[in-house]
């Protein structure tokens, strides 16, 4: 981010004031990026009077205007500052400046888990620091933060009551979300072939997909990016951009890896089979709204719409 920082001034003076209140200087040290970066992202260090800190600079998609990113992810931070079981990394501070917004925590300890890949036209995820006890780990983090309590349904906001949703059911949520979605997908499409199909799919399933609460759900734990390990334990989940309060069968609708077994069974309450079986059932249902997601927040990028494009049509 040397460069960037460089070229943006005005951010990088915002990020040292803002530290500066908190007591925390940086050093005169250019940032230096990161050997693993995100998709939609760059990532870098910062050396600092408490220690290397993390800076994420992304560019102000339509998306992270409409959620207020920079704004989600500073009140994620104060609740799950509740949680020190949670290992996630605090949050300094986080805000815009001119087309870019920023968020600068404290950095975890250990490397990314793996790393998500397009190979012949498809994502794959691959795991170079795994193990049956990772991923166990892993199911038990996620099982804590589904039973995390929020007030209202759908993307994270602050709210005067505390962090939740602004919809009051996870229905109305996904219906407004739905045919956002579908209205980028059939201009990227230019047409409403796809769209068509996947209306009358949404029908036929949204009857099915009630809760009795909203969960926090992390939104992208499968990709093992997201996932910090140092000497085989789980020492961070990193990348809250896509949080939500909602399902918790959403987590793992898209290349999942995990069985289930340890996550049911840390649930405060262990489900039935039956609930179980539900779980999975709404599991699957996700897999094709996920892709239909994930489709329109890249509907004008073809590296990624194209592959998202083929999971969903497979």
């Amino acid at each position: 981010m040397g460069h960037q920082l460089t070229e943006n001034n005005a951010i990088r003076l915002r990020i040292q004031a803002k530290l500066r209140e908190q007591g925390v200087m940086l050093n005169g040290a250019q940032p230096k990026p990161l050997e693993s970066q995100g998709f939609m992202s760059k990532v870098f260090t910062l050396d600092s009077n408490e220690g290397k800190l993390i800076l994420h600079l992304s560019d102000i998609q339509k998306e992270q205007k409409r959620q207020k990113t920079w704004e989600k992810i500073n009140a994620l931070g104060s609740l799950l500052a509740h949680f020190p079981e949670i290992p996630t990394a605090p949050v300094l501070c986080s805000g815009i400046g001119g087309k870019k917004y920023y968020v600068v925590q404290y950095m975890l300890p250990g490397k990314p888990a793996g790393m998500r890949i397009l190979r012949d036209g498809l994502f794959y995820d691959l795991r170079h620091t795994w193990s049956k006890s990772i991923a166990e780990d892993i199911e038990r983090i996620v099982a804590r933060i589904n039973q995390i309590p929020l007030r209202g349904y759908g993307w994270i906001v602050q709210k005067k009551d505390g962090v939740g949703g602004r919809y009051r059911t996870w229905q109305a949520f996904l219906e407004r979300e739905f045919s956002l979605w579908t209205k980028e997908i059939a201009r990227a499409e230019g047409n409403t072939t796809l769209t068509d199909k996947l209306k009358r799919y949404f029908v036929e399933v949204l009857p099915g997909l009630t809760l009795d609460r909203p969960s926090l759900v992390h939104g992208d734990i499968t990709n093992p990016s997201n996932i910090l390990i140092s000497r085989g334990e789980v020492t961070g989940l990193v990348d809250w951009e896509w949080s939500l309060a909602g399902d918790p069968a959403w987590e793992f609708a898209f290349n999942s890896p995990y069985p289930l077994k340890t996550y049911f069974s840390t649930l405060a309450k262990e489900p039935s089979n039956e609930e179980k079986q539900e779980f999975r059932r709404r599991i699957g249902v996700y897999g094709h709204l996920y892709l239909t997601w994930a489709m329109y927040i890249h509907s004008k990028n073809k590296t990624f719409y194209d592959p998202l494009r083929r999971h969903l049509v497979s």
